[in-house]
């Protein structure tokens, strides 16, 4: 029965005439839905009298649920009876010829406009259905697509909805034309745009697939190429987009106007009592006289934002305010700032650090409660507290106090903890060699102090390592640290590419670090070394070496160093600088006088939003002094997985008649890496490293064809077991002497 005859029903009814009382309700003819669901919808109760007002108000409300396609209401005896025709409920939902998307991809498109297996079926939502499907088809470029709709009735007033869908060709971009460019390269403004047309690449890009989503974005980004270059008027008059009478081709315009290039003017800074004009000055990222660019305007208001959000300023806002000169061709602007209430942290609560105490992370705390808010030192903070290496994830969240004080943030720091502690497992392969195997067990957050402890026993083929080393990275309450190594260390090198020796050393020290600044740490120390020395050389380097010092030596050693870290990760950084420059001396006590120098420095540079370039390089010289010679197990080598990859461990060098690696006082390795994710990895736990690395061994600095070189793919993989490291290297210049290796592999266990 229709909505209007039953309303004609009513009225012609006298029953319905005047209020009656009702006594109680009855629901009639609901075989699917609820009886208590079906009352939850009636705006009327029992024992109270019903109005036809309150007929019509119980009509729609059960109507307006979808639920039913026919309503009666009828009185007799004091009873309201309700009798109803439920729609049906849709069964299943079937789809044939799909081939891009699967159903359950189909499904969940379909359940956004309420078509869904389980649901009522309703007349209404089921003809946007063919709608949203066809939408997600066209966001996929296909513009043939064709979607037929059929219903099959069943059994106990269920319905089964199947599509029949042929998807045809996806149409694809044939061409982009930018109208109206009179001053700038079009290829330029082409090359910038995410849509293409159809070229060799797009089998893998899908850029020549048009969206018009795609589209919008990418006029924005012609108006601010535009924007960057001084043309401050520049307009999109239209957009065209034309499909082939086929629906295989579309072709689309951009007709813009340029107008008039701008350059900047003068600037003038609002009045303010806060700090002086002349300190936000130097915020100001452009010059009179220079071409308009919006990035300079915008990071000008940054600069001046973080300025004043540095002092506690935290809801400041810049807002810059242009006077155009349109005969001139200049633009000035006006600076308005509002910088809001100046803030205080009340607390600084920590939650997540299930295993490591509260005091090793505020300890890295740079921003103290009941002090100024500064989001300069809320940022150093979470930068510390990530260095600590013991969290996968820090998250700081500023929550304003506003329901007491108008001026006052508490912080919260969320942490999730990683597993820090390590046991280890070195593997490395070669053609011509075999696999060599090194193991050890490390915890840098020992029972949740910071402190770190590791045991090192290493059984390879050329280090025999018993090791025991504690660092407290607090040993004063002024950030002084100090650490204690204990070790054994006996080292057989027959296995590598250099003269065949053995060594024996049983050696400890003391070391400590003292930071200096907030991103500077001089670290010294003293070490123990006894070493026996055993090979079977009859001449050569290491043959003098044994017969003036014989075979065993004692060495008093004092180390000094320097280090800077500005990276902003200590274990995925991607931005920044560290350097470290440090070295070795023996005291003239010792058998053997001789030093050591090193200077390291990583610099990371962002690309793009994925991309970060890495510089690394290492230079180290050593030498004897007082007469003495450089002991022959204190010579630099190069080569291996975390050196100059491609080449085998310890192979980059002078080398002795029989063809092994003699070592050198001079060392340089430099590698520059191209970091990225992984393609369709949204982790930054795994990074592909496309890499060139140069090294050089030798007792004369050089820069030249004798330094070796090589490239290739390392993928680093910080997984649930461990650190891996995989790389795949193809060495540049390797001669006939030359010990490579393809693959180098290298493994941790976490636990």
């Amino acid at each position: 029965m229709s909505l209007f005859y039953l309303f004609i029903y009513l009225l012609s009814n006298p029953v319905f005439s005047q209020d009656i009382e009702v006594n109680s309700i009855k629901i009639e003819g609901n075989s699917v839905i609820e009886e208590e669901t079906i009352l939850s919808y009636i705006p009327f109760k029992s024992d109270s009298n019903l109005s036809e007002e309150k007929q019509n108000q119980i009509i729609e409300s059960l109507y307006s649920t979808g639920f039913f396609n026919d309503i009666l209401l009828i009185i007799e005896n004091n009873i309201l009876y309700i009798r109803v025709k439920e729609r049906p409920v849709i069964a299943g939902i079937t789809f044939d010829g799909q081939k891009s998307f699967s159903e359950e991809e189909l499904n969940l498109a379909l359940s956004s406009v309420k078509i869904s297996e389980g649901q009522i079926f309703n007349d209404i939502t089921f003809n946007s259905a063919v709608k949203e499907l066809k939408n997600q088809y066209l966001n996929k470029g296909y513009y043939s697509i064709a979607i037929e709709s059929s219903i099959e009735e069943l059994d106990r007033n269920r319905v089964q909805i199947n599509f029949q869908i042929q998807e045809g060709m996806i149409t694809k971009i044939s061409k982009i034309n930018i109208l109206g460019v009179k001053s700038q390269n079009s290829k330029k403004i082409l090359k910038i745009l995410k849509l293409k047309a159809t070229n060799f690449w797009s089998w893998y890009t899908k850029s020549d697939r048009y969206s018009k989503i795609i589209l919008e974005s990418d006029i924005e980004k012609i108006k601010d190429f535009y924007l960057q270059r001084g043309y401050v008027d520049v307009k999109i008059n239209s957009t065209q987009v034309l499909i082939s009478e086929d629906k295989n081709n579309i072709e689309i315009s951009i007709n813009l106007t340029e107008g008039g290039l701008f350059k900047f003017g003068n600037y003038l800074i609002s009045k303010q009592n806060i700090v002086s004009n002349e300190s936000l000055d130097k915020s100001v990222k452009f010059y009179k006289g220079q071409f308009f660019s919006r990035k300079k305007l915008l990071e000008s208001v940054a600069k001046m934002e973080k300025f004043f959000k540095d002092l506690g300023y935290m809801d400041a806002q810049i807002i810059p305010i242009p006077d155009f000169d349109r005969v001139n061709n200049i633009v000035n602007f006006e600076f308005k700032i509002s910088e809001g209430r100046r803030y205080t942290v009340r607390r600084i609560n920590i939650s997540g650090n299930n295993n490591t105490l509260d005091n090793v992370i505020r300890r890295e705390m740079r921003q103290f409660e009941s002090s100024w808010y500064s989001e300069k030192n809320v940022r150093r903070s979470k930068e510390r507290i990530e260095k600590l290496g013991f969290f996968s994830e820090v998250k700081v969240d500023i929550k304003p106090i506003v329901d007491e004080f108008d001026d006052l943030v508490d912080i919260d720091i969320d942490v999730v903890e990683r597993q820090t502690g390590s046991l280890t497992l070195g593997i490395g392969y070669s053609s011509d060699e075999h696999v060599l195997l090194n193991a050890g067990v490390s915890q840098p957050n020992f029972l949740g102090t910071g402190n770190a402890l590791s045991l090192n026993v290493n059984s390879g083929k050329v280090n025999t390592l018993y090791a025991v080393s504690f660092t407290n990275p607090s040993y004063t309450n002024t950030g002084i640290s100090r650490g204690f190594d204990v070790y054994k260390r006996d080292t057989d090198v027959s296995s590598l590419s250099v003269t065949r020796y053995k060594t024996s050393t049983l050696g400890g020290g003391v070391r400590y670090g003292v930071p200096i600044t907030e991103y500077d740490d001089v670290r010294f120390g003293f070490a123990y070394e006894d070493t026996d020395i055993s090979s079977n050389a009859s001449s050569g380097r290491l043959f003098d070496f044994m017969q003036l010092y014989g075979t065993s030596t004692v060495t008093y050693l004092s180390t000094l160093g320097w280090s800077r870290d500005k990276r902003d990760s200590f274990i995925y950084p991607t931005e920044g600088v560290y350097q470290k420059l440090g070295g070795e001396v023996s005291i003239p006590v010792g058998d053997i006088s001789f030093y050591r120098i090193n200077y390291r420095r990583n610099w990371l540079e962002p690309i793009s939003d994925d991309i970060t370039l890495n510089f690394n390089g290492i230079i180290s010289y050593a030498d004897g002094y007082n007469g003495d010679i450089l002991p022959y197990y204190k010579y630099y080598y190069a080569g291996g997985v975390n050196s100059v990859r491609g080449f085998r461990s310890s192979s980059i060098g002078p080398k002795d008649s029989d063809g092994f690696s003699l070592g050198g006082n001079y060392k340089w390795v430099f590698s520059t890496e191209l970091l990225m994710p992984l393609p369709n990895s949204n982790t930054k736990e795994m990074r592909l490293a496309l890499f060139l690395d140069q090294g050089y061994v030798g007792d004369e600095l050089k820069f030249d064809e004798t330094a070796r070189a090589s490239t290739g793919l390392s993928i680093n993989w910080y997984s649930v077991i461990g650190p891996l490291k995989l790389v795949f290297a193809k060495p540049l210049n390797a001669n006939n002497f030359d010990k490579t290796e393809m693959i180098q592999f290298s493994l941790g266990t976490m636990f």
